[in-house]
């Protein structure tokens, strides 16, 4: 089971998105470390709904390449500290 839901992930991305918080902000009600907020706004903005979902814990080769084309842009942290 992913540690965190399709639902979770959705209503964290309707925080930030749909009520204007910021990325930041969202980390205290939901206890959610801030790269992961990132991501999951980075995915949902390309890909939608289905950016958000994982699939047998896996990803397509076009979902990592935009995810990582998008953090490049942004200059998004990935949860390791890395740059993207």
């Amino acid at each position: 089971m992913a540690k965190y839901s399709l639902e979770m992930k959705f209503e964290v991305v309707q925080f930030v998105l749909g009520q204007n918080h910021s990325q930041k902000e969202a980390t205290r009600p939901f206890g959610i470390t801030k790269g992961h907020i990132q991501m999951w706004v980075a995915a949902y903005s390309h890909h939608g709904l289905e950016g958000l979902a994982v699939k047998n814990g896996t990803y397509t080769g076009d979902f990592k390449v935009s995810v990582v084309n998008i953090c490049t842009k942004s200059v998004i942290r990935m949860p390791n500290g890395s740059r993207g």
